[in-house]
């Protein structure tokens, strides 16, 4: 679109002009880039703290979220200011509106970081690099093509025509200049600063990426150690800094602490997925990991054993009783989890059915696990005589044991149990690094 300025005329000299701006978008704009100042600032700080404290991550999503309301409210409201506000012809000044760009660029690092805080802090800088590259890129190529208000100039190449009398060829592009219609007070900005910023930001952004994917330790290096302590627990890059170096006996203590208590309850967390999991995995049988911190890692594997019950439940029918579980990670190292089962006690009947002294692989209780894998269910099928109630107990014990070969067990009258080596025999015992014993129990109601 050309535009026409009042002040120009034909066969007298370009005047100096005043130049013309949109003042109710540069007032908005205004307002944004001081709220974005504020934002950046204060929830920046909040953000600083959550990826130092390394907090659960529905935390992490909780700030983020948090941030997205308290950005989100003022931003669309001015935004309906400027697009109302756009429909004035004349345009901003260009240091306004790179502002503009920089607060948003900046607010929207800022609002991302809780969710990056969930992942390593050398990716959270890779990140960064590449965000600086970007506005080099634009600062390069696109923003050399900006405008802004000022003096008249040529319509193709912006260049300034004060004191040139109309008509007139451009002195810089050649265009034939007859009148105002030919002109333009919206000039680019001709500055070789962006050409020199866009390659200097380049360069930096390429130097961070680069630096923070193939030598994080540059960044963990400069950490002091009590924030490494509380990154290490699910940022590898911390991890590797932290335990490249000897650590004391309480570090270690609270880093093993760290890494349980961050996936206490997690159901898919198998300790051998990190390298973190692996780490305290090598203090398995060497008292450094206490019962209470086992049963944390392990006592989630209990829960979902049960007695599961199929068949007609009718006199005269067989009714097909089973142990069942679901599938949950266990830890593997050169100790391993398994478990024993004593059998299924039917009724009144003291004796024991599909029970035994040796050990059993928790993985094949869960039916989905494999069809082949189906034989080494307990199980029992019974035939019932009489309508009315049938009551099914079983014992299990899960066990975490320092042995790398089968284990049996003496099963006791009482709550004892005592864990022997491979030949099943008394002798000397294996005391189990941690176990749990559940007593089953399922009421059959038997119809006619």
């Amino acid at each position: 679109m050309k535009y026409i300025h009042p002040d120009i005329v034909v066969g007298e000299p370009v005047p100096e002009v005043e130049p013309r701006v949109n003042v109710e978008m540069l007032g908005a704009i205004g307002k944004l880039n001081r709220w974005g100042i504020w934002f950046v600032g204060v929830y920046g700080v909040i953000v600083l703290g959550v990826v130092v404290a390394r907090p659960a991550v529905w935390v992490s999503y909780v700030v983020f979220f948090i941030g997205v309301f308290a950005w989100a409210i003022p931003f669309f409201r001015l935004k309906k200011a400027l697009r109302e506000y756009k429909t004035d012809q004349w345009c901003i000044p260009f240091r306004d509106g790179l502002k503009y760009r920089l607060v948003s660029t900046c607010v929207g690092f800022v609002l991302y970081m809780p969710v990056l805080a969930t992942g390593r802090v050398s990716s959270t800088i890779t990140i960064l690099g590449l965000m600086v590259v970007g506005g080099g890129v634009v600062l390069f190529f696109m923003l050399r093509q900006a405008s802004e208000p000022g003096q008249v100039g040529c319509v193709d190449c912006g260049y300034p025509l004060l004191g040139l009398t109309l008509p007139c060829e451009c002195p810089e592009c050649g265009r034939m200049i007859y009148d105002a219609t030919w002109t333009t007070d919206r000039v680019r900005v001709r500055s070789p600063w962006f050409v020199w910023g866009g390659m200097g930001l380049i360069v930096l952004g390429s130097l961070i990426a680069y630096g923070s994917f193939a030598r994080p330790g540059v960044f963990y290096g400069t950490m002091p150690r009590g924030v490494l302590m509380n990154l290490a627990v699910s940022d590898r890059g911390a991890f590797d800094e932290l335990i490249a170096k000897p650590i004391s006996e309480k570090e270690e203590a609270e880093l093993i602490e760290a890494i349980i208590a961050r996936n206490d309850g997690s159901g898919d967390w198998d300790y051998q997925s990190s390298k973190q999991g692996r780490w305290v995995m090598q203090f398995v049988g060497t008292g450094k990991i206490s019962w209470e911190q086992f049963d944390r890692m392990f006592g989630r594997v209990v829960g979902p054993i049960r007695i599961e019950v199929s068949g007609a439940k009718r006199v005269g029918e067989p009714i097909e009783v089973r142990l069942a579980s679901e599938y949950v990670s266990i830890p593997g190292s050169g100790d391993s989890v398994r478990y024993f089962f004593r059998g299924f006690e039917v009724g009144d009947d003291s004796e024991l059915s599909g029970g035994g002294s040796k050990e059993r692989y928790l993985g094949f209780l869960d039916s989905e696990f494999s069809q082949a894998s189906y034989k080494y269910v307990p199980r029992v099928t019974l035939t019932p005589s009489e309508a009315g109630e049938l009551v099914v107990r079983a014992r299990v014990i899960v066990a975490l044991l320092p042995a790398q070969w089968t284990t049996h067990v003496r099963w006791g009258d009482g709550d004892f149990e005592r864990f022997f080596d491979k030949d099943g025999k008394s002798g000397a015992g294996i005391e189990p690094l941690w176990s749990e014993q559940i007593d089953l129990e399922y009421v059959i109601e038997v119809e006619r």
